[in-house]
């Protein structure tokens, strides 16, 4: 399975960090550092998708 074709990596942050590495590519790319303020980025070398998680609260 390649990156493009897994599903988002779902996270609270603003900024994330991607290395591309993966069991199919242990080496990886470079890591850069990508912004979430659109609430959605992909990888410019491997493709991966970060998607901004949205805040709920459970009223319990």
């Amino acid at each position: 399975m390649t990156a493009s074709t897994q599903p988002p990596v779902l996270t609270r942050e603003t900024r994330v960090a991607c290395d591309g590495r993966s069991p199919a590519d242990p080496l990886g790319h470079p890591k850069i550092f990508l912004s979430l303020a659109d609430g959605e980025t992909q990888c410019p070398y491997c493709s991966r998708t970060f998607r901004k998680q949205t805040e709920t609260r459970n009223n319990k």
